[in-house]
């Protein structure tokens, strides 16, 4: 299940200016990003949202208005928004991508990208070679027949 919090916010003062600061919580496919963002940045995620699909009403900002009340409602008020396009493809995808949340759908597209092109490499170390109880398999130049044989090996010889 997908979840997003705003535990807590704090307050910065920088350059003589004052600002609040959201601590925000996504678990996105069983892993937890920790991220921090200002209202500005969060409405300039909504702006972008907005344009691509419905989305529910943004939490307002009350100018100048640092009160602690103030800010809890709308830490709430952005908790349940983010949430809401979280649970909403393909709002949700855009979100994590905007918030440079790794997820899966972005890791595909990426993939599917590096395929199109034909820049896809194999990163990794070949396989050798691969003993299973009886069954050797010898190393092949490619290791894409690697991978074939050993399946073929292990579904029609029982192992």
């Amino acid at each position: 299940m997908n979840v997003v919090t705003i535990p807590k916010s704090h307050t910065v003062s920088e350059h003589g200016k004052v600002y609040t600061v959201y601590e925000i919580s996504v678990t996105i496919q069983g892993r937890t990003h920790y991220i921090q963002k200002r209202y500005s940045e969060l409405f300039y995620i909504y702006k972008i949202l907005k344009k691509q699909g419905v989305t529910p009403p943004f939490p307002p900002k009350q100018m100048r208005n640092q009160a602690a009340k103030v800010i809890e409602n709308r830490r709430i008020g952005l908790q349940q928004y983010l949430q809401w396009i979280l649970n909403h493809d393909p709002l949700c995808n855009t979100l994590l991508d905007l918030l440079n949340i790794p997820h899966l759908y972005s890791n595909v597209v990426q993939s599917m990208d590096s395929l199109d092109t034909g820049a896809a490499e194999i990163s990794h170390c070949s396989v050798i070679s691969y003993e299973a109880g009886n069954n050797f398999i010898s190393p092949v130049d490619d290791p894409q027949d690697c991978i074939v044989s050993s399946v073929l090996t292990a579904l029609y010889n029982g192992t």
